[in-house]
């Protein structure tokens, strides 16, 4: 099982989980590498309601140590 090679998915809901975004699959990293990062780019504009969705393929253990948003308020 050490080279497999687990994905996480990402989407996200405007309208507090009704409908849901395309999802977008990023690889986490060999099992063992522990100082991958996963990165998402250009997620768009959202209301007040955002809501974000991860699912990850294989069944491991997975420890998220921080997640950082990047946000401007505009008028």
């Amino acid at each position: 099982m050490s080279d497999t090679n687990p994905q996480i998915m990402l989407r996200w809901s405007d309208d507090g989980a009704h409908t849901w975004s395309n999802e977008l699959w990023r690889t986490m990293g060999k099992l063992g590498a522990y100082k991958s990062r996963v990165k998402f780019y250009r997620l768009g504009r959202a209301k007040k309601k955002r809501v974000y969705e991860f699912r990850i393929t294989d069944p491991i253990k997975v420890a998220i140590i921080a997640g950082n948003i990047d946000a401007e308020v505009s008028q």
